[in-house]
């Protein structure tokens, strides 16, 4: 446990790996028990495309939206803590589950036709987890939250 809080990148890596499994229509747990006789006689329409309309995307375009989503899930769960980010005011005001979910949107419509697979993903992680304390690494995950947030996926 001691070895836990001094490394608060498995804190971190926790988080993350919870906040990639939300939302998944294919999770019966995240389902209700018991389901009302109006739900079932009207179902709900679904907002995930067809896969024949799914565009082709580049693998670095998928990399880059699977970083943003670990990034910014790392950075939420931080700030969820009561930790601090490292991040100015301006980008800790702007971090949102709603971002992350974006690009985790983006990521589970394009990663399998892209050729992403888990490897690549946890390999995202550990270099996530894996930088130093120093100036440049806090830049760049500065930097990387800042493109993220101003960008779409």
């Amino acid at each position: 446990m001691i070895k836990t809080l001094k490394h608060p990148c498995f804190l971190l890596v926790a988080v993350a790996a919870s906040l990639a499994g939300c939302g998944s229509s294919d999770n019966p747990a995240s389902a209700s028990g018991a389901a009302s006789p109006n739900a079932i006689s009207e179902p709900m329409p679904v907002s995930t495309p067809a896969p024949a309309t799914v565009e082709v995307v580049s693998r670095e375009r998928v990399l880059r939206a699977m970083r943003c989503q670990i990034v910014l899930s790392q950075s939420i769960g931080v700030a969820m803590a009561n930790a601090d980010t490292g991040l100015p005011p301006d980008l800790v005001s702007r971090l949102k589950v709603s971002a992350v979910a974006r690009w985790q949107d983006f990521t589970e419509a394009h990663a399998e036709a892209a050729g992403v697979q888990a490897s690549d993903r946890a390999e995202i992680v550990v270099q996530s987890n894996s930088l130093s304390s120093t100036d440049e690494d806090r830049q760049r995950t500065i930097d990387i939250v800042r493109d993220c947030l101003d960008s779409q996926p």
